[in-house]
């Protein structure tokens, strides 16, 4: 008698099984992914020319999401990428920009070659946001990055929101993303 190999052994793609595979967990719900979530990972990266064995791509709440290092990696992928640099905002700029003092919020410059200027972006975590994820979520929200390091969410926001103007990464392939529990 064969024993099916436990989900974790479960090969998702030529390149190893879920127990190898980079974003095995939900970086919302910290749950498990299944190796079904896992292999369309997988297609959806490979769809855009990214790779989810290196991590360019995760599940947030259920949800297929690019991941900085993926809009990063496609960046450089089209040759036209100038640099890039991130800055948190000082209270007075928070405030002028219209954000509540404690507020973090960077901005993202990132530079493309074929453009005079840089887009400019910002990223925000509120003190409101971190309150609200506190008391939706008492037992994980101090897990989240939003809660954990605000800091680091708001220059990541500020990034990925820079990247995709400057490197826009095509169409959204989430409606062909399998069903589970927290996607239906």
């Amino acid at each position: 008698m064969t024993q099916e190999p436990k989900e974790s052994h479960v090969v998702v793609s030529p390149r190893g099984s879920l127990r190898d595979f980079p974003s095995r967990t939900d970086a919302g719900t910290y749950k498990e992914i299944t190796a079904d979530q896992a292999r369309f990972l997988v297609s959806w990266a490979k769809a855009y020319g990214l790779d989810a064995w290196l991590g360019h791509v995760c599940f947030i709440f259920g949800k297929p999401y690019f991941q900085v290092s993926g809009r990063i990696f496609n960046a450089h992928r089209s040759r036209m990428f100038g640099g890039m640099a991130t800055r948190p905002l000082g209270e007075e700029a928070v405030t002028h920009a219209g954000f509540k003092p404690g507020d973090y919020v960077w901005e993202a410059e990132v530079w493309r070659k074929d453009w005079d200027r840089p887009v400019v972006e910002l990223g925000v975590v509120t003190q409101e946001e971190i309150e609200r994820l506190k008391q939706e979520k008492p037992e994980s929200a101090r897990f989240l990055p939003v809660v954990k390091v605000p800091s680091l969410m708001a220059e990541k926001r500020a990034l990925a929101r820079a990247l995709d103007r400057a490197f826009p990464l095509g169409l959204d392939l989430a409606e062909e993303m399998p069903q589970t529990e927290e996607t239906s």
